[in-house]
C-alpha cells in the first residue's frame, strides 16, 4: 500500500488517495477519531499514573490486554463503548465521570488549538498586542473580583 502524493481537504474530514496493487482508492480519514484517540490516551495515561498502576494492574483490573491498553495509551486504537465502560469501573468511576473527564480533555484540546489559530498569520509585533489585551483582560476580571469563570461577554 503506497500512499499517494495528494491529500486534500481540511476540518473534520481529510480526503486521500491511496494505491493499492496499481489501483488508486481513495477513502476518508476522520480527523475527530485522531484527537479522540489522542485525548482517550491522554486520560488513560494520567489516570494509571495518579494510581501509580501499571500495565499489567490496569489489564487485571479491566480484564484487558496489557497489548490491548498500551496500542490505546498510545493513541493507536480507538476503544469500544464497551471497553471504555470496563477502564471507567476499573479506575472506580462512573462511566458518565469517564466521559466527563474525557469531555473536559477535549474541551481543552479545542481551546489549544483555537489559541494557535489566533496565532497564525500575525507578525511579532500583533503578537505582543495579543498577549498584552490578555494580561489587561485577566487584570481586568481580578480587579471586578470574578476570578477565570467570569462572562466574557463584557466589554
Amino acid at each position: 500500500m503506497v500512499p499517494s502524493r495528494w491529500a486534500r481537504g481540511s476540518g473534520l474530514f481529510s480526503w486521500t488517495s491511496t494505491r493499492i496493487r496499481g489501483r488508486e482508492l481513495f477513502g476518508c480519514r476522520c480527523l475527530v477519531s485522531e484527537r479522540l484517540r489522542t485525548t482517550i490516551a491522554e486520560i488513560l495515561t494520567r489516570f494509571r499514573a495518579e494510581r501509580d498502576w501499571s500495565l499489567r494492574e490496569l489489564a487485571e483490573r479491566s480484564g484487558l490486554s496489557i497489548a490491548y491498553l498500551s496500542e490505546l495509551e498510545r493513541g493507536r486504537k480507538l476503544p469500544t463503548l464497551e471497553v471504555l465502560d470496563r477502564l471507567a469501573a476499573a479506575f472506580g468511576m462512573t462511566t458518565a465521570e469517564f466521559f466527563g473527564a474525557l469531555a473536559g480533555q477535549l474541551g481543552r484540546m479545542e481551546a489549544v488549538s483555537e489559541g494557535c489559530d489566533l496565532w497564525r498569520g500575525l507578525e511579532a509585533e500583533d503578537r505582543q498586542e495579543l498577549l498584552r489585551y490578555a494580561d489587561y483582560l485577566r487584570w481586568r476580571r481580578a480587579r471586578l473580583g470574578r476570578g477565570s469563570s467570569g462572562s466574557s461577554d463584557e466589554a
